[in-house]
């Protein structure tokens, strides 16, 4: 199942901003070290914070960075927010289907 996320993240194409179109794809905030992820990010925009959202599939509490929310706030929240968790379960079901789309990131 991490083989799929790591080959649908290994398409990514940078982008400075977030289309309002696009998936921005978070971590759930239940047990993940903010701190200790924060540790490694020197630009404030990099770094994550629990946020007032949730994943459109399972509607846990998502992390987000500064500049995913940013993003998502411009967007007027039209962007479909969705946690890794669910992410890999969607590639999962959908592995043997052959899609067409252009995935952005902004590594």
């Amino acid at each position: 199942m991490y083989e799929a996320l790591k080959t649908f993240l290994e398409k990514a194409t940078p982008v400075d901003s977030i289309p309002a179109d696009c998936i921005i794809l978070v971590q759930r905030a239940k047990g993940y070290d903010i701190e200790r992820d924060n540790k490694f990010w020197k630009i404030e925009g990099n770094k994550s914070q629990v946020r007032d959202i949730v994943c459109a599939y399972c509607s846990h509490q998502v992390v987000m960075s500064n500049n995913a929310y940013r993003d998502y706030l411009a967007n007027g929240k039209k962007n479909k927010v969705v946690c890794a968790e669910c992410m890999k379960l969607e590639l999962k079901k959908q592995k043997n289907e052959k899609a067409s789309a252009t995935i952005l990131s902004r590594d």
